[in-house]
């Protein structure tokens, strides 16, 4: 039989404890159940600050490109729903001057240079899910 060393730890007291195989208590179970529900949440809670950075970053561009990537105006592509990679890609050329075929180029250099690469990173994965 295999002995599991373990610490217990409560409001009161701390002790080191010895479980047999399979002799792990309910409380234990739920301990652990806690834990994934809360890193979970965790993680989750900091996606949604990430997306509400990335709606203000966009802010920039609503008059041209409509309000969430949807413009309404045929001279301004719509933005909402295209590949992430290919979004990232486009603001990262327009940054770099490596796209030149825009005449708009001047409204949108220096709304994209201000952002940083994770900035542009998220950015583009929002558009991709409007």
């Amino acid at each position: 039989m295999n002995l599991i060393l373990g610490f217990r730890i409560n409001a009161f007291e701390t002790e080191v404890f010895e479980l047999q195989d399979n002799q792990i208590t309910r409380k234990d179970v739920m301990k652990k159940v806690f834990g994934i529900v809360l890193g979970c949440a965790l993680i989750f809670s900091s996606a949604s600050v990430v997306m509400a950075d990335a709606a203000a970053n966009f802010s920039k561009c609503v008059a041209c490109h409509g309000s969430n990537g949807h413009s309404t105006n045929p001279a301004y592509p719509r933005l909402a729903g295209q590949h992430a990679k290919y979004l990232e890609k486009q603001m990262n050329d327009i940054a770099t001057g490596k796209r030149k075929n825009n005449p708009m180029l001047a409204a949108m250099i220096p709304a994209v240079k201000s952002l940083s690469s994770d900035q542009k990173h998220e950015l583009a994965e929002w558009l991709s899910k409007q």
